[in-house]
């Protein structure tokens, strides 16, 4: 009995691995496909779902946890080259940081933590970066912006423009993280339920779903786009809100060589040399690595099957069937050839 429930557990394991390495190489595209609002929020979300279950089914959490980052780590690298070295730091945070909670809290306390912390970091990590690049300038022209606006609408607030979004943002981040916490827990009390698995063995083909290979096919654009636009937003700004001419010329060249020392020399050296350790680990991973791209057609199919069956319920219950729809058919699905 101990052996049949340790190889379920294995098979778990695999097929929770290669559905994080799908959500970080792939699921980007499927949530444009979908339209999916927050989808930043969504991708954290399944990656702390994920490494959650991956500490409940395993009896050496950190073995378990960093093998598998290491594999999604390969796999990301391999799938999307060209993401930056934030992508692969915010994975290795939810990683090491599930690894840290389950270990000192009990399971239940330490997903309430641990999924606070990691979705909190995601959102924080945005703003650090808006302020890296603009500098306070950029958050006193929101404020300016929001004073002109309040100003016309004749209403009398002590709250800045920039606190307020701030607190909006941060603010969704933490209750999705708090509801986050709650499909972790709701998930591994249905699957306990042997008898609320009968609907989730579904049989699944090795078919591609029309909209994931035209996703699939679009190469990512060069980060240029990107980093042009982000560059006319400032300037737009700056130049609708600063009187001083000297200080928005001041912020348009910080910004560029902010943006060129990131893009032309930190990260791509980041990148070089986390790759070389990648590429060492791949060479005794290959038989994984293979495995998990298998998985990827299966998993695209259950994603898409999950939301459309969904569809059919509204707000949060929506969300709620479509996370628990996705896990529990990846981890019971069976397959056309076997």
């Amino acid at each position: 009995m101990n052996s049949i429930k340790s190889q379920n557990n294995v098979l778990a394991i695999q097929r929770l691995t290669a559905l994080w390495a799908l959500s970080e190489s792939g699921l980007g595209g499927l949530c444009h496909a979908f339209k999916i609002p927050f989808a930043g929020l969504l991708l954290g979300g399944i990656a702390v779902i994920i490494i959650s279950l991956l500490c409940h089914f395993s009896e050496s959490r950190w073995k378990t946890v960093s093998s598998a980052l290491i594999l999604v780590l390969i796999v990301k690298g391999m799938v999307s080259p060209h993401t930056q070295i934030t992508g692969y730091i915010a994975v290795t945070f939810q990683a090491m940081s599930g690894i840290f909670f389950y270990k000192i809290m009990p399971f239940r306390l330490a997903t309430f933590f641990f999924c606070v912390v990691a979705i909190m970091e995601s959102a924080f990590q945005k703003l650090i970066l808006l302020t890296l690049l603009y500098g306070t300038t950029f958050w006193e022209a929101i404020n300016e912006t929001g004073a002109w606006i309040v100003a016309r609408m004749g209403v009398i607030s002590n709250i800045s423009s920039s606190q307020l979004l701030i607190g909006l943002y941060t603010g969704i981040y933490f209750i999705g993280s708090i509801f986050i916490a709650y499909i972790i827990l709701y998930i591994i009390g249905f699957i306990k339920q042997e008898e609320n698995l009968k609907d989730f063995s579904v049989v699944v083909g090795k078919t591609e779903n029309q909209f994931v290979t035209k996703s699939n096919r679009k190469k990512r654009k060069p980060y240029i786009l990107g980093t042009l636009f982000i560059i006319l937003l400032g300037l737009v700004i700056y130049g609708s809100f600063t009187t001083d001419m000297q200080r928005g010329i001041y912020i348009f060249l910080r910004t560029l060589l902010i943006l060129f020392l990131w893009f032309v020399v930190v990260g791509p050296i980041l990148i070089k040399l986390l790759n070389k350790y990648l590429f060492k680990k791949q060479k005794g991973l290959s038989k994984d690595i293979e495995h998990i791209f298998d998985l990827f057609p299966y998993l695209r199919s259950i994603i898409y099957m999950a939301w459309k069956e969904a569809g059919e319920f509204s707000y949060l219950k929506r969300w709620k069937e479509f996370l628990t729809r996705t896990i529990v058919y990846s981890l019971y699905f069976k397959t056309e050839e076997s």
